[in-house]
């Protein structure tokens, strides 16, 4: 008779599985997370998990030095036959300071059974203003602008780091941050501006730094409009 043995939180939709059943013997190994099978992270964040189920002893193997899997958690022994039994273990990464895309593969081998995860990683930090744009897949391609018209003297960043932070302008003569460091989590930094008295736009570029990795956020100001 089968039989679910849950170590975690209750089961969400299933989204990866192999599984047969012969002799009366259950074989079965479901993949619950990452979604889909595939999951984005950011450049700075250092950990994710992945969700799943076997009825067999199991094997975790990364494909990618930088993604790991901690030590001691990278197998289980199962002995429960003809159990679903759920884990949930922690995928660590390194900081991403190739400035490129780059994804890494999670192998569950259990017994005749294998399913595969991917993580992409991203190649910047999770901004939330500036916005960014998205691929054809989904995934952050680009990062946006920030703009403001000549007479605008204020504006925001928001982001989220995952270890503390720095912020620092290129130039600076023009635009300065309210905020220059801070701790990991949720932030919003004002900007403040001075007025634009050139018909001409003018660029400076924000660099936001935390775990080696370095986000450039640009901030464009219009040049004043004559009548």
């Amino acid at each position: 008779m089968k039989k679910t043995v849950l170590l975690s939180l209750a089961m969400f939709a299933l989204v990866s599985l192999q599984s047969c059943v012969k002799e009366n013997e259950y074989h079965s190994t479901q993949l619950y997370y990452p979604y889909a099978g595939r999951a984005l992270v950011y450049a700075d964040q250092p950990s994710d998990t992945i969700w799943f189920a076997s009825t067999e002893s199991w094997l975790l193997a990364s494909d990618q030095t930088w993604c790991t899997i901690p030590t001691g958690r990278d197998h289980l022994e199962n002995p429960y036959a003809n159990t679903l039994v759920q884990s949930v273990v922690p995928i660590m990464f390194e900081p991403n300071t190739t400035g490129q895309w780059r994804s890494a593969d999670i192998s569950i081998k259990a017994d005749e059974y294998s399913v595969a995860a991917r993580y992409y990683q991203s190649p910047f930090h999770d901004l939330i203003r500036p916005g960014v744009s998205n691929d054809a897949q989904g995934f952050p391609s680009e990062i946006n602008e920030l703009t403001d018209s000549a007479h605008i003297l204020l504006d925001s960043l928001r982001f989220i780091t995952h270890n503390g932070w720095t912020l620092t302008a290129k130039d600076g003569s023009w635009l300065t941050p309210a905020t220059t460091n801070g701790t990991m989590g949720d932030n919003k930094v004002m900007v403040t501006l001075t007025r634009n008295t050139s018909t001409q736009d003018r660029i400076d570029t924000l660099l936001l730094s935390s775990s080696g990795v370095t986000t450039p956020i640009v901030i464009r100001q219009l040049g004043k409009i004559t009548q």
